[in-house]
Formats: C-alpha cells, sequence, structure tokens
C-alpha cells in the first residue's frame, strides 16, 4: 500500500505529540509503536523508489528518536532491531552502505542486552557470507 510508512510516522509523531502537551487521553507511545512504523517501513514497495526512499528516512529517523529520547517514550527491544535489519534487506541492494548500517545495528543490539534468535536470523539474511564472517569467525561456519 503506497504510503503506509508515511502514515504509521505520522501517527507515531502525533501520539508523540500529544503525550509531551498532556493531552488528555493521550496514548504515550512505546515499543510497540515504534515496531509498528519500523515494520510498515520494511514492507514498503522497493519498486516504488519516492515510498522506497521515505521508509528508510522514516525507519532511521524513528530509530535514532526512540535510542536517543527519553525512555518514557520506549526503548528498543530485540524486535525493533530485527525489524530494521529486515528494512534493510528489503529496501536496501547488498553493497557496503547496507552492510555497515547492519553491522552497526548488531553491535547497538548487543550493547543493549537485545541479541536474539529473530536478530541472528537478520543479520545472516542481511549480511554476505564474506560480512558473517568478519563478524563471528569459525563460529559462523
Amino acid at each position: 500500500e503506497p504510503g503506509k510508512a508515511i502514515r504509521a510516522f505520522n501517527v507515531y509523531k502525533r501520539m508523540i505529540d500529544q503525550a509531551k502537551a498532556g493531552a488528555p487521553g493521550a496514548i504515550r507511545p512505546d515499543c510497540i509503536s515504534l515496531n509498528s512504523v519500523l515494520n510498515a517501513c520494511a514492507f514498503t514497495n522497493k519498486r516504488d523508489e519516492t515510498d522506497r526512499t521515505a521508509a528508510l528516512n522514516i525507519a532511521i529517523k524513528a530509530f535514532e528518536f526512540v535510542t536517543t529520547s527519553d525512555p518514557k517514550y520506549g526503548s528498543p527491544n530485540h524486535i525493533t532491531y530485527s525489524t530494521m535489519l529486515m528494512m534493510l534487506n528489503n529496501l536496501l541492494p547488498p553493497d557496503d552502505y547496507r552492510e555497515g548500517l547492519a553491522k552497526n545495528l548488531f553491535w547497538r543490539c548487543c550493547k543493549g542486552g537485545h541479541l536474539s534468535g529473530f536478530v541472528m536470523s537478520q543479520v545472516f539474511k542481511t549480511l554476505s557470507d564474506v560480512a558473517v564472517l568478519e563478524l563471528f569467525g569459525e563460529a559462523a561456519a
């Protein structure tokens, strides 16, 4: 569905704005809200350049917001990292840029204590065999 990442992000931003303003009945966003935005981004039609670019930018912006903001708006969990990796795999070509982003996410995930089987499955799908060997050495063989 065209524009779904933009629509999901707009709902997320409204939730943040209303929660910050203390609006009556405001629903404070959390990691589930974030993961929903990231999921919309991950499953954006990669053939539509406008949607694909918007989804990439939205995912990075939303992820950076939640990792640098007040934890009351949610903290990333293993689903967050897995979905970010899935988004990279689905929307970017297999090149050095994608691998650099994926490695950065992997290490941030590890540092945060969120490594899981789901994260690892996405790491193996997103990184080349060479990059996996660089990360894990003989344990990857």
